[in-house]
């Protein structure tokens, strides 16, 4: 049976979202290209039955009751089988078992039940009669075979009522296989280092991806804190070969916590994978970082410079220009998609990704020319509260001049409008929603905000980087700290623990990036002190550089004042291309005493990399 939603240029993220928002498990296709739906002239929704007949067929809206209803009706004759293929195996010595259930309203004769088998992957298979163990289970098993045997294998069963069925679906074009095998090769891990956390999050998600020729013994994340003695939680197994435990941190603000992950297959030789393959990784316990700038914009014209204008204003911003994991440690994220041809549209997977994320207690302010109108409106964008306007609902390339509006965070402010400037959208501000800018000529709402249960948003339809600075105080700086004020993102630091803490804005790099490292210095103290070593230290891969020279030791002295003191170890420079592509790079800071015994206060460390 199949599910077709077929619409003017319905593509599968929108399908997508229409699964999230109605339950529908049933398979649906796409038209994104509307070679379909030309020939219709609107939205269309057919079921087809198991021999591609219509049976049900409606235009307009959605209906998933009457799919589901339909779907019941439909389903109840036909087979289904349901069976978890056999896993690769060391075992030569015993026949191999297996186990099916098969379900259906007919029944089934022993010779229209069947197990297709053979070990040359050919189109030729011998077939064995299935078991009736009851309750709609069977069973089948096939003598033991030699190790470097792969067997293939499918599932064939026709009920009395004409329906029949293979697994998997097609075949036997496509079918089941596992190996007997000898496994002298660890599993392989694929983990991506956590390197901080939130101070007032408390439990830490961990994942890894987890591949091996054979079942898994076990999968552990062995973790200590403080240098104590490492213990260990089971890792548990999700869809797709995912791995994951969830740790209860409960650690301050500059406390860390070091942890690996351990691998055993169920192998004779029982092969073991570490991650770190030596030694633990390191995660450091942070406050809420303040900012993190997401560029999909094609041309960067207007990423950058929120980036440069948070860090003017004393807000600590890192900028990357892609999505990555772990968006809730920051308090506002700053998302710039672009405008006309050079406008970046989000998968149902990135929107639901930073939906999520905004639900979570967070602020988001997102900007693009085309990203209110022309676009499928996904559950992100219903969050900002922004519908579009009407005459036109896409607009022309007219935006500018740019007002704020009386009693709005942007009262006051007037901008020429110099940035890119096609088929600007015309914005609706919804129920509870704010108008914070307003297009002068023509007229039209161009930017909107809205507080919502646990969340603030900012909408605009024109890029940050597009605005010119004009008199008083109608700049950029001042805009931003209206709007970081909004967010609740605060420019002061606090310092509540001796020690260091490392920065770079992002933890990945492509070419043009920019990339710059500081150290901050903390000292909750009244009083100074004189003379303390300042160590920085490079690990390329066990290789250390000491900064500032960067040769096998170095280290400066610095007068550590009462509060934060920041200082530059890398100034700001681009990224360079043809680099290749580099992971597990770490920096480490720490401050010690005179004598260069003992450390003092708390150290850090920053892990990162870069790509092509």
């Amino acid at each position: 049976m199949q599910v077709i939603g077929i619409g003017s240029g319905i593509g599968n993220d929108h399908l997508k979202s229409w699964q999230y928002d109605y339950g529908v498990t049933h398979a649906l296709l796409s038209d994104e290209d509307e070679n379909i739906s030309s020939q219709f002239g609107t939205t269309v929704s057919v079921i087809l039955d198991h021999t591609m007949t219509v049976q049900y067929i409606s235009s307009g809206e959605f209906d998933d009751a009457a799919y589901r209803s339909m779907l019941t009706a439909l389903a109840e004759p036909l087979v289904k089988i349901d069976h978890m293929s056999l896993s690769n195996t060391e075992d030569d010595q015993n026949p191999h078992e297996f186990d099916i259930a098969i379900r259906s309203s007919g029944s089934f004769s022993p010779g229209n039940r069947l197990l297709y088998w053979n070990t040359d992957g050919s189109d030729n298979y011998t077939s064995v009669a299935l078991q009736d163990t009851g309750n709609n289970q069977y069973t089948v098993s096939l003598s033991n075979q030699m190790k470097g045997t792969t067997v293939y294998y499918y599932v064939y069963a026709e009920s009395d009522n004409g329906f029949y069925r293979t697994h998997p679906f097609n075949a036997p074009g496509e079918v089941h296989m596992f190996d007997i095998l000898e496994d002298l090769s660890p599993p392989i891990i694929d983990h991506t280092p956590i390197g901080r956390w939130r101070d007032d999050r408390d439990n830490l998600l961990i994942t890894a991806m987890i591949r091996d020729e054979l079942d898994l013994d076990y999968v552990r994340l062995y973790y200590r804190t403080g240098g104590g003695t490492p213990e260990f939680v089971a890792m548990s197994s999700s869809e797709g070969g995912y791995w994951t435990a969830s740790l209860p941190l409960g650690l301050a603000t500059g406390e860390s916590m070091a942890y690996r992950i351990e691998v055993a297959d169920s192998s004779e030789n029982g092969n073991i994978a570490l991650h770190p393959s030596s030694g633990y990784h390191t995660l450091a316990v942070i406050e809420p970082f303040p900012a993190l700038v997401i560029d999909l914009d094609g041309n960067a014209n207007s990423g950058p410079i929120i980036y440069n204008t948070l860090t003017e204003i004393g807000i600590q911003a890192e900028y990357v220009t892609t999505i990555p994991d772990h968006l809730e440690l920051y308090q506002s994220l700053w998302i710039s998609l672009g405008i006309g041809d050079n406008y970046r549209r989000l998968s149902f997977d990135e929107q639901f990704k930073l939906y999520e994320t905004l639900l979570d207690h967070s602020n988001v302010y997102l900007e693009g020319g085309n990203a209110w109108v022309n676009t499928h409106k996904f559950q992100l964008h219903s969050a900002f509260q922004i519908g579009g306007g009407s005459t036109p609902a896409a607009g022309e390339n007219d935006a500018g001049p740019i007002s704020g509006m009386e009693g709005a965070i942007t009262e006051g402010l007037i901008f020429d409008y110099t940035g890119d400037n096609e088929g600007m959208d015309r914005l609706r501000a919804k129920t509870g929603a704010t108008v914070i800018f307003n297009n002068a000529a023509p007229e039209y709402i161009n930017a909107v905000s809205y507080i919502g249960d646990t969340y603030k948003t900012i909408g605009s339809g024109f890029e940050f980087g597009g605005l010119a600075d004009g008199t008083g105080n109608s700049t950029r700086a001042t805009l931003m700290q209206n709007y970081a004020d909004f967010f609740g993102v605060s420019t002061e630091t606090t310092c509540t623990e001796l020690g260091t803490s490392l920065w770079m804005p992002a933890r990945s790099f492509a070419p043009g990036d920019p990339v710059s490292v500081k150290a901050y210095l903390c000292n909750p103290d009244a009083v100074s002190y004189e003379n303390v070593p300042l160590f920085v230290i490079l690990d390329v891969f066990g290789e250390y550089y000491f900064w500032p020279s960067f040769t096998t030791f170095d280290y400066e002295t610095v007068q550590l004042e009462s509060g934060l003191t920041e200082v530059i170890v890398l100034p700001e420079f681009a990224w360079p291309a043809n680099t290749g592509t580099v992971n597990g790079i770490v920096w480490y800071s720490a401050m010690t005493d005179p004598d260069i015994q003992n450390l003092f206060g708390t150290m850090s460390s920053w892990e990162f990399g870069w790509s092509e």
